[in-house]
């Protein structure tokens, strides 16, 4: 759609809705498109007047009379038309006042916050996947994004970077995703004044997105148990302690009760060393095949090993080409990827897949309804993708990861 004139925008604030309205109409030669629904032409149309600012905040618009005469329609398409505006919060009807423009900022921007860690640490890859979705979803939405990376020491990360505040104080930003939230960053990101929306473990924070851990295990533990598993182990990076630092509480002890819950559904059980947490190892997996190789030669291989996230993955590969075990006769496996970002696997196993994309869209929209001013779940759980087979097929020979039985410990 054009850009209004400049007569349009300055004179706006001076006038009545009605007048901007009839103005906007000859500057703008605002005609609609008879192969598009005209409903949807006057909500874009609408949108873009109020989102650019040309209706500035407590402008009255005119009744649906006066616009369905403008527009030459019927009182029933102008009122469906705006229904969707009043849903996003761009309009409110009062009454014996009408309907009126509420406060919108006039920026497009959608900012995304990285901690410098995020992209050298062991789920680098994930991050950078899920930032180039929130940039691809939010473009296609018709908003810009600002990415902060935050190179500042942990001990000084206690506040906001200087350059976000000062974008958000001069109104540069309608809010902020940040790819994960960590204990040290919630409490300045609770005190921000725009709606801040991101993937986080912290169980007092308020609006985040996270994975059904309940349905993964559940899932894994029901096919072990049909391949014949009597005994699984659990091989991940966090405790089973509700792990209280900083005055907030880790939600990963809920994956220890999920998986609790799972193993007991089916009559499964695990041997309690052969229940890993505690990694204080960057490299994850390093930190999984040394486990492996070590745990293998002093007690016996469960039946079933479930390894989450798919950062310990290539480790406990690794181990199990350089043990020389048979998949799935010694061991069977349920292991974890991403979305875009599948581990190649010579063994068969079953597959619990994250959805970076579903992810993304998830932050999007609850970042969205905050913004429009509606309740937003305090929690999203997205589902995994449960499936059996190599995590994806290998149709390059050169392509396939094939460890070497002979090649010293990584």
């Amino acid at each position: 759609m054009s850009q209004g004139s400049d007569v349009g925008q300055r004179e706006g604030s001076e006038a009545s809705g009605e007048e901007i309205l009839s103005r906007i109409d000859v500057y703008r030669e605002l005609s609609f498109n008879r192969t598009i629904p005209l409903q949807r032409q006057i909500t874009d149309s609408m949108r873009d007047l109020i989102r650019r600012g040309t209706l500035e905040e407590g402008t009255k618009i005119p009744s649906i009379q006066t616009l369905a005469k403008l527009w030459n329609t019927t009182h029933f398409t102008v009122n469906r038309a705006l229904k969707p505006l009043m849903e996003e919060g761009l309009l409110e009807r009062k009454r014996r006042i009408g309907t009126t423009v509420r406060h919108v900022p006039k920026t497009r921007t959608i900012g995304i916050y990285l901690a410098h860690r995020h992209l050298f640490e062991r789920g680098r890859f994930f991050y950078l996947v899920l930032y180039v979705k929130l940039e691809a979803l939010l473009g296609e939405a018709g908003y810009r994004t600002l990415l902060w990376i935050d190179t500042r020491p942990d001990s000084e990360r206690g506040e906001a970077p200087n350059d976000l505040r000062r974008a958000i104080d001069q109104r540069d930003l309608l809010g902020l995703i940040s790819p994960l939230i960590r204990r040290d960053e919630v409490p300045w990101m609770r005190r921000l004044s725009i709606p801040v929306v991101g993937l986080s473990n912290v169980e007092e924070y308020g609006t985040n997105v996270g994975s059904d851990y309940d349905q993964m295990l559940r899932e894994f533990c029901e096919g072990l148990r049909a391949q014949g598993c009597r005994t699984v182990g659990l091989l991940v990076p966090f405790s089973r302690e509700t792990n209280l630092r900083g005055g907030y509480h880790s939600t990963w002890y809920q994956f220890y009760e999920s998986f609790d819950r799972a193993i007991a559904r089916v009559g499964l059980t695990a041997p309690s060393e052969w229940v890993w947490s505690h990694c204080s190892h960057d490299d994850h997996g390093s930190y999984a095949y040394h486990r492996l190789m070590r745990m293998s030669g002093e007690k016996k291989i469960p039946d079933g090993l479930i390894v989450y996230p798919d950062t310990m993955v290539e480790g406990v590969l690794q181990a199990i080409w350089k043990l020389g075990l048979r998949v799935p006769k010694d061991v069977k496996l349920g292991l974890h990827c991403n979305e875009d970002l599948q581990v190649s696997c010579p063994f068969p196993a079953m597959w619990a897949e994250t959805s970076v994309t579903g992810i993304a869209q998830a932050l999007i929209d609850q970042l969205y309804a905050r913004i429009q001013g509606r309740v937003a779940p305090v929690r999203v759980t997205l589902p995994f993708r449960v499936f059996q087979g190599p995590s994806f097929p290998l149709t390059d020979e050169k392509a396939a990861w094939v460890p070497n039985r002979d090649s010293p410990d990584p």
